[in-house]
């Protein structure tokens, strides 16, 4: 009797290993075939009207992390004016194994607030030039995407570097001199 409770416990065990490891493989089959779908993956979106970033991780269609953070761009941007609300946008979305992301209309988003980041410190941007600008990428966003805010990105980092040549600091009026700002994003916006 105590040998036959053995074999059946010793069988309910390999049986619990074989279904664990068919499971397994099954959803890394699936994880590596069904790439960017909730079933394991995670996100990166931007708020449109803060600049703030969110992460968010998925496992078997459940958020799992979920965190918010500051980005350079909304440490300087001016939230007086902002909805209260977030505008959420996917930026980007990963998967294991897929070494690349869906191309979403906020693709560069993080890439720009980086490059942003890198502009005011080879321009010594004033606080003034640096809020300015971050609240004209906002709105830029807003208005058309991340690819709207590519030539002002460019114009901006032009000013930065022909002040990082004249080693002198870029000010908010430097923006406005050398037409930095686009028609609809201007000094009197602000």
């Amino acid at each position: 009797m105590v040998d036959s409770h053995r074999r059946r416990v010793k069988s309910v065990i390999a049986a619990l290993i074989g279904l664990s490891t068919l499971a397994l493989v099954c959803f890394c089959v699936l994880s590596f075939n069904v790439p960017w779908s909730p079933l394991n993956c995670w996100h990166y979106d931007v708020d449109i009207n803060s600049g703030r970033v969110r992460y968010t991780r998925y496992l078997l269609w459940q958020r799992v992390a979920s965190r918010v953070e500051e980005s350079a761009l909304s440490r300087w941007a001016d939230d007086a004016g902002a909805p209260a609300r977030p505008e959420w946008r996917r930026v980007q979305t990963f998967s294991p194994g897929v070494g690349h992301s869906p191309h979403y209309r906020f693709h560069g988003a993080l890439s720009q607030i980086s490059l942003l980041e890198k502009t005011w410190e080879l321009g010594r941007c004033s606080d003034d030039a640096r809020g300015a600008s971050a609240n004209a990428i906002l709105r830029l966003w807003q208005i058309g995407g991340a690819a709207a805010a590519e030539p002002y990105l460019r114009g901006l980092a032009e000013i930065a570097h022909d002040h990082d040549l004249s080693a002198r600091p870029t000010e908010d009026s430097d923006l406005v001199e050398r037409d930095a700002l686009p028609g609809e994003i201007n000094q009197h916006d602000r």
